[in-house]
């Protein structure tokens, strides 16, 4: 079974329902308060997207929160981390990434990579997809096509010697910095984000597939 992508209709959003076809995601995320919802789920349903409501997608949102907190922190114990983060993925309701709240575009981008290879259902929220042309798209896009070629899982997650967090799940492996310094790594890559040769960057990123 594969895991589906689901993006977050917000209220000013600019893109389209091809748009959002083109990411590649399987359907549309639709909250309470959207005032033209009837004709986003018309338009979705017309285009072969999935329709999912608030009341029907039971978010693990204490899984989000704490992943945001631990990145915004990075001085905090990674082995801490890493046990709440085993504890909240025990949960059948592993999604995200809802209402961030954070306008650091790089730290949203290392959460939802993070999460891409936590939760087998993933959300993207809207505020961070950019123009048609933007970097965050493309990243986005990317991400969703890598995530979207593994089957849903388990995944396992601990600390390299050289103090990054790994995540393995299927046949993505993903590194991220959660450190204020840069740390030494050297990796082929298939997303990359704050990456230069031989470190990975405060709030880095590197997916590889095997």
């Amino acid at each position: 079974m594969t895991a589906k992508v689901l993006y977050q209709i917000s209220a000013n959003d600019k893109l389209s329902i091809e748009d959002l076809k083109d990411l590649g995601v399987d359907g549309v995320y639709l909250t309470d308060v959207l005032t033209d919802k009837d004709e986003i789920m018309k338009q979705a349903q017309e285009a072969g997207l999935d329709i999912i409501e608030q009341k029907n997608l039971p978010i693990n949102q204490d899984l989000t929160n704490m992943i945001l907190n631990e990145l915004r922190a990075p001085a905090k114990p990674k082995l801490d981390f890493l046990g709440k983060v085993n504890q909240l993925l025990k949960s059948e309701y592993a999604s995200g990434l809802l209402n961030l709240g954070d306008d650091d575009k790089l730290l949203q981008m290392q959460a939802l990579a993070m999460l891409a290879l936590l939760a087998d259902q993933l959300v993207v929220p809207a505020n961070l997809i950019g123009e048609k042309d933007s970097q965050e798209r493309r990243q986005i896009k990317k991400l969703i096509n890598l995530k979207k070629s593994q089957t849903a899982g388990s995944s396992i997650i601990h600390i390299t010697e050289n103090d990054l967090i790994e995540i393995q799940k299927g046949k993505l492996t993903g590194y991220f910095n959660t450190s204020a310094t840069a740390l030494g790594f050297n990796s082929t890559s298939s997303w990359i984000q704050n990456y230069l040769v031989g470190q990975l960057l405060p709030k880095g990123v590197v997916i590889k597939e095997d």
